[in-house]
């Protein structure tokens, strides 16, 4: 009976200790959501409204990359780093908030192409494509190729030679010969685009905007390559190789069989081609600041948003409100978090990199640099959160504002893509479209942001987006037409994404 009576005390005891446990942990789980809850809390409308008024001012000057709009920004995003307590990175023998480097600003001069002495210019009589501006002058050996296909370079001898190709279709995908061709080693590509010669002539206005601008490339890194492409008129061609389209025609339906006999009937053709450009160095800068983890410092996250812009045209200031003073805004509420986090001693484990980044218009340039220099190893960068345009509301959800864009999430870790939508259904209750996450998108959203270059990289990638609208690169990008309400739950969303991966046991599959 004596015994029986100490087996019952033990076990009492013993559930004591184990209810002690567990009220221990009950309190310490409601401390730590506690916690988090007041962290959150820290990302207000207000403050994102007090960040975008200054980054999108009109005394900006629009931001664009080498201007000085874009330095009194950066000094801006500094100030704010150094306010809200992030690491500066060591750059060299100094500690600093701007990853500085230079950048080659070219612009297009004259491009002409002559043919047994008939002289054509450039978006009069056809399309020079070319992203990098560098003067050239060369007398090329031009080749048929058919339609350009990866196994025709096999046995067509275009070693040294220029290629005139001609599409499946009319109109058809000529990027896609172009790097085919690329890969074969060809350095001038011609494409015969249109039926007749005056079809190029309605597509050049839509190529001029974007082709005979200013174009900037890193000084320090190879962006871009030297291959030369030239949208052609049949006309030309026809020049070009001395015969007519309909036997190029003939030749290349041949070459589709395997008839490659059929090239030998077309003469080689010679063209000089002269292109004409200036070129000047820019100085220009990423911001870049972390919150060094707690239990793994040397494991990072990175959080982006490009903050430069398109600049003034014809005299009007682009201040692009929403892109890209929105990710702006939100990088330094969420770095205020983290910081805040960090302070308390709550976390987070790993380090979290917020990289504000330069040259996102001119060509991801800033992300581009940052890949190639990195503050923290890339092997050691865990994933990437990109904030680009998070502040308006498409045509599409006029009646139902309440969702943001993701793209990326699952293409490289579906483990990430399960945390985003874990923390969206937890905490925030967005409407999470993926329409442009499709492969087959035609917007091509998910190249067309910084999150590209670490996804390159093989990291972990989320682009937040809420879409294109009527201001989108026009001066009516304004502070005044921001949704700060949900811009701020967007915010609030990628915070607990971020605050998820950093603190994860392991890192991502």
């Amino acid at each position: 009976m004596l015994f029986r009576k100490f087996k019952i005390l033990k076990s009492l005891k013993s559930f004591h200790v184990v209810y002690l446990l567990f009220l221990a942990f009950y309190f310490a789980e409601a401390q730590e959501v506690k916690s988090i809850e007041s962290i959150v809390n820290s990302i207000t409308e207000n403050d994102l409204k007090r960040h975008l008024e200054i980054i999108a001012h009109d005394s900006l000057e629009g931001r664009e990359t080498g201007q000085p709009g874009l330095k009194k920004a950066a000094e801006y995003l500094q100030n704010q780093f150094s306010e809200i307590g992030l690491n500066p990175i060591k750059f060299g023998s100094e500690y600093s908030y701007s990853q500085s480097f230079n950048l080659i600003k070219g612009k297009w001069g004259e491009v002409d192409l002559n043919i047994e002495g008939i002289t054509y210019k450039n978006m009069e009589d056809f399309i020079f494509v070319s992203t990098s501006p560098q003067s050239y002058n060369k007398t090329i050996s031009i080749k048929f190729a058919g339609q350009g296909n990866k196994e025709d370079y096999a046995h067509i001898d275009c070693e040294n030679k220029g290629v005139v190709l001609m599409l499946p279709e009319a109109y058809g995908d000529w990027e896609e010969r172009v790097s085919i061709a690329k890969d074969a080693g060809i350095k001038e590509i011609f494409i015969i685009y249109g039926d007749a010669d005056e079809d190029i002539k309605k597509v050049i206005p839509m190529y001029r905007n974007y082709l005979m601008g200013t174009q900037f490339k890193l000084e320090s890194v190879s962006q871009g390559d030297d291959t030369k492409v030239f949208l052609i008129p049949p006309g030309m061609a026809e020049k070009m190789l001395n015969t007519s389209i309909k036997k190029l025609k003939l030749s290349s339906t041949k070459i589709e069989k395997g008839k490659y006999k059929s090239v030998n009937k077309i003469p080689e053709g010679e063209v000089i081609a002269e292109v004409e450009s200036t070129e000047d160095i820019v100085e220009t800068e990423n911001v870049i600041g972390f919150v060094e983890g707690l239990e793994k410092p040397d494991e990072v996250l990175i959080i982006s948003a490009h903050y430069d812009h398109v600049g003034m045209r014809n005299g009007e200031i682009y201040n692009g409100a929403d892109d890209n003073g929105s990710g702006t805004a939100a990088i330094l509420e969420l770095a205020e978090a983290f910081a805040l986090a960090r302070e308390k001693g709550f976390g987070p484990k790993r380090s979290v990199l917020f990289t504000l980044l330069t040259g996102e218009e001119k060509g991801l340039l800033g992300s581009s640099y940052y890949v190639s220099d990195p503050a923290f190893p890339l092997n050691k960068t865990i994933a990437n959160l990109n904030i680009d345009m998070i502040g308006r509301i498409d045509n599409k959800h006029v009646d139902d504002p309440g969702y943001i864009y993701l793209i990326g999430s699952d293409k490289i870790s579906k483990e990430l893509h399960m945390i985003s939508e874990k923390a969206n259904k937890d905490h925030t209750g967005l409407i999470l479209d993926y329409t442009y996450n499709a492969d087959d998108h035609p917007e091509r959203f998910y190249y067309r942001s910084d999150h590209y270059n670490f996804a390159k990289n093989g990291i972990p990638v989320i682009f937040y987006f809420t879409g294109v609208h009527n201001d989108y690169h026009r001066p009516t990008d304004e502070v005044d037409k921001i949704n700060f309400d949900r811009m701020a739950l967007i915010t609030k969303l990628i915070f607990y994404t971020a605050w998820e991966v950093a603190n994860r046991e392991e890192n991502l599959k």
